[in-house]
């Protein structure tokens, strides 16, 4: 994974981009574990802020797809 220090995309989106790319190319299965926030953040070369931002970001984007998914099937 390489982030791009000036890009317009502010770095915790960069991050939040590969992890969603990752999983919808199957190169992140399930049960799959990310490397701890500090770990990721020493190997990209930032601090923890931006990674923390990011997988937060994903946790959000998952609970909204579960609760449009139960919405979807309370409707039927």
């Amino acid at each position: 994974m390489i982030i791009l220090l000036n890009s317009d995309t502010p770095h915790y989106l960069q991050i939040y981009n590969h992890i969603k790319r990752e999983i919808a190319t199957d190169h992140l299965q399930a049960n799959d574990k990310l490397p701890s926030i500090r770990k990721l953040a020493e190997f990209l070369g930032i601090s923890t802020t931006p990674v923390e931002q990011s997988l937060l970001k994903k946790i959000e984007t998952l609970c909204m797809v579960l609760r449009y998914e139960i919405k979807k099937r309370s409707s039927l």
